[in-house]
């Protein structure tokens, strides 16, 4: 019985010792470098981040200046009808159709 115990003891203390070693390594090693790591793609992402605003501000005015005035009276025409159809079915499904 005293073996055991012995054997045990010295187990949990191999893997104490171990954990104790990985800790500290992770601690002074690995920690640093996945907060630089972090830190680096922070400020990667804010730079896409304005890169695509800004890319897609610079197509939408391009677009809109490039669009003939007809085309953008016929669209604005085309919402609001599909607009006030919605409003009207929303309406009538409350109140009732005003046919019946």
């Amino acid at each position: 019985m005293e073996g055991v115990l012995m054997a045990l003891f010295t187990a949990f203390l191999s893997a104490l010792m171990v954990f104790a070693v990985m800790a500290v390594f992770f601690r002074y090693k690995v920690q640093p470098y996945l907060d630089a790591k972090v830190e680096e793609m922070k400020l990667v992402a804010n730079q896409m981040e304005e890169s695509i605003r800004s890319g897609v501000r610079n197509g939408m005015k391009d677009s809109l200046k490039e669009l003939p005035t007809a085309t953008v009276k016929e669209t604005t025409r085309s919402v609001v009808k599909m607009g006030s159809g919605l409003v009207e079915g929303g309406l009538s499904s409350i109140f009732g159709d005003k046919n019946k």
